[in-house]
């Protein structure tokens, strides 16, 4: 016996019940994370090319999603170089 419930991959998550194509959705997680001291939904809708409310909409899902720890981005970060993959020899 089955449900018949729909189930996407969006079920269960922060993308539930959103218009916005997922790859929006996450191109708006890297300019949040990206960005020094956050970005406003207005810069968020044009550099995403929606309206406002719905840029208003994900950050408010973003930053419910992240609660606390989204302050933890805010500082520097410093990392090594790594060479992951294979180097070529001469």
């Amino acid at each position: 016996m089955s449900c018949k419930k729909e189930f996407t991959v969006r079920t269960g998550t922060i993308f539930e019940r959103s218009h916005i194509d997922l790859d929006k959705w996450l191109f708006g997680v890297y300019l949040l994370m990206v960005s020094r001291k956050g970005i406003s939904s207005l810069q968020l809708s044009k550099e995403l090319g929606i309206r406002q409310p719905s840029s208003w909409f994900m950050l408010h899902r973003l930053r419910e999603a992240y609660g606390d720890k989204l302050e933890a981005f805010t500082n520097d970060t410093e990392a090594d170089e790594t060479y992951i993959g294979r180097l070529d020899k001469e």
